[in-house]
């Protein structure tokens, strides 16, 4: 995978590949999408890495408190990796498709569940990000489920797309 402007040469007007931290290139990507202040990549096998600034809610999907990273990293399956029924035991988000926003990232999981992380208030806000859907107020530093309801969401959903502060998501039915 190349991008032009995320690697240590910032100001080369040539294309440079994503470098993990061994200084190994990052490969088997089948799908990107960049948010405004991180990037999202879908490696083959379905795990989802994210780098970039993780300063508005963590939004690179590390955790908490892990800040910038200019190296990928797998993004952790939160609520996912914690339900039953779901991706439960998962260390790591794995999905079909992404999508990176204005401070905050989507994917519909490998089973068709949308999810949502990083920051979550509108633009303007002390807490500039999209809003995750998930139910309640705040950001989040791990996936979390959009929910149609208090206890429900879909599993059914195919892709996954989010402008600046909002996001879509299509299902089979």
């Amino acid at each position: 995978m190349w991008l032009g402007e995320m690697q240590p040469e910032a100001n080369d007007n040539y294309a440079r590949p994503v470098m993990n931290t061994n200084g190994t290139p990052l490969t088997g990507i089948v799908s990107i999408s960049a948010g405004d202040i991180l990037c999202l990549a879908l490696d083959a096998s379905g795990y989802v890495w994210a780098w970039g600034n993780g300063g508005w809610g963590d939004c690179t999907g590390q955790g908490a408190g892990v800040g910038n990273h200019s190296d990928p990293r797998r993004v952790v399956a939160g609520e996912w990796g914690t339900t039953a029924g779901a991706g439960f035991g998962e260390t790591f988000l794995k999905a079909k498709a992404i999508s990176g926003g204005q401070g905050y990232a989507m994917a519909v999981t490998t089973n068709g569940i949308p999810v949502a992380w990083g920051n979550n208030g509108a633009c303007g806000a002390a807490a500039s990000g999209g809003h995750l859907g998930s139910g309640g107020g705040g950001q989040s530093n791990a996936p979390k489920f959009i929910r149609t309801g208090a206890a429900t969401y879909a599993t059914n959903a195919t892709s996954i797309s989010d402008g600046d502060t909002w996001g879509f998501y299509t299902t089979t039915t």
